[in-house]
């Protein structure tokens, strides 16, 4: 292991990158973003069971864990010159990570000083994913654990990036997909939550200024903005398609749910699992109710009420889903045998009325011979 982490540190914030390249977008210190992933060094601990990967294609690192791992195993990313990041222009750093693997696990990032481990110089989020899932991971330089104030970083100093999950007797698997400093120095997670939230007009996630920088996909995927809508195509089984605002996330607290129209264009039929993501966790997966043939239209219903409510964000596999803070609408292929291609023609946030029961007795429960016990009058 990379530096100790305390076990009992491993817990999930209530909000939910750093992509190797050392490319500057924009100027910096004012909104710019900093690529860090293909000019970094990345290494487990030596008694960590780790293999790792890099992708050639896109400079990700694939890192599986082997089975019976103990502790917290994980991976070190370094500056390939020099000894240290200077990420004083930025406020904090953001990585993509999507769960490879066949259980749901946490994975955390530590942003690391350098400094005496007892001292902690180091700032830390986690977050759990379900596998397949994809989410964004941010670290705000002195904050952690839910962005509550922490070690007093300095980010002219970053000497590490510390990416690890848990040990446990199942193999499992992440990717670090992208690595980036990011913001504005002496931004605040409470100025980055209140300028990224977006409340879409009348409820309308997907509209005629739908732009393609709104549309990601992973595993092999193909998806892209046609003047109908949004067209995504699975050839197989892992694939993802995303939909997410232009800027920031979407304020969906004033809706329930999410509904989804789209259309078969394809030569078969189609049935994708949907989902939407939030800053600490996603939706259920939700389905059309039978496959769609061919140049059908069905309407899918994404909730956001958990399936059990009183255990939502209690048990490890159900983070809490956040409606103020929607992320994406997500595209799963699930298990896909052949293409499946179909268009995305409305997504649209729906508050409907909520059926309530008329709680007024109007006489007894059941038929039979009662007796009057009670009788209350009010003057």
């Amino acid at each position: 292991m990379l530096g100790p982490v305390s076990p009992a540190r491993l817990r999930i914030p209530f909000f939910g990158g750093l992509a190797l390249f050392f490319l500057m977008v924009g100027t910096r210190g004012s909104g710019a973003e900093l690529d860090l992933l293909s000019q970094a060094e990345a290494k487990a601990g030596e008694s960590d069971p780790i293999v790792l990967k890099r992708e050639v294609a896109s400079a990700a690192w694939s890192i599986s864990v082997m089975g019976n791992s103990k502790g917290t195993p994980g991976v070190g990313l370094t500056p390939t010159t020099g000894e240290f990041w200077d990420l004083s222009a930025f406020s904090r750093v953001e990585a993509m990570v999507t769960n490879s693997g066949e259980v749901p696990i946490p994975v955390s990032l530590r942003v690391d000083n350098p400094g005496h481990w007892k001292d902690e110089p180091w700032n830390t989020e986690s977050i759990r994913l379900d596998p397949g899932e994809r989410r964004k991971l941010v670290v705000f330089f002195d904050h952690s654990y839910g962005f509550q104030p922490g070690y007093d970083l300095d980010p002219a100093k970053v000497r590490q990036l510390l990416f690890f999950t848990e040990g446990a007797e199942r193999a499992r698997g992440f990717t670090i997909e992208s690595v980036r400093a990011a913001g504005t120095a002496g931004e605040t997670p409470a100025d980055w939550q209140r300028n990224r939230l977006v409340v879409p007009e009348n409820g309308r996630l997907l509209g005629e200024s739908a732009a393609a920088g709104q549309v990601s996909t992973a595993s092999g995927a193909a998806a892209e903005m046609t003047a109908t809508g949004l067209r995504i195509r699975f050839d197989g089984s892992g694939q993802e398609a995303r939909f997410q605002p232009a800027e920031g996330a979407w304020d969906l607290s004033g809706f329930f749910q999410v509904a989804v129209i789209l259309r078969n264009v394809g030569a078969a039929a189609v049935q994708p699992a949907l989902r939407l993501t939030s800053a600490s966790g996603s939706t259920a997966i939700a389905f059309p109710a039978e496959p769609v043939a061919p140049g059908a239209r069905s309407r899918v219903v994404i909730p956001f009420a958990a399936a059990t409510p009183w255990l939502a964000g209690i048990s490890d596999k159900d983070a809490p889903f956040v409606s103020r803070e929607v992320e994406a609408v997500v595209f799963l292929s699930g298990e896909v045998s052949g293409t499946s291609e179909f268009e995305v023609t409305e997504i649209v946030a729906e508050a409907p009325p909520l059926p309530v029961a008329d709680s007024r007795a109007t006489g007894p429960p059941v038929p039979g011979e009662w007796e009057l016990t009670l009788e209350e009058e009010f003057d």
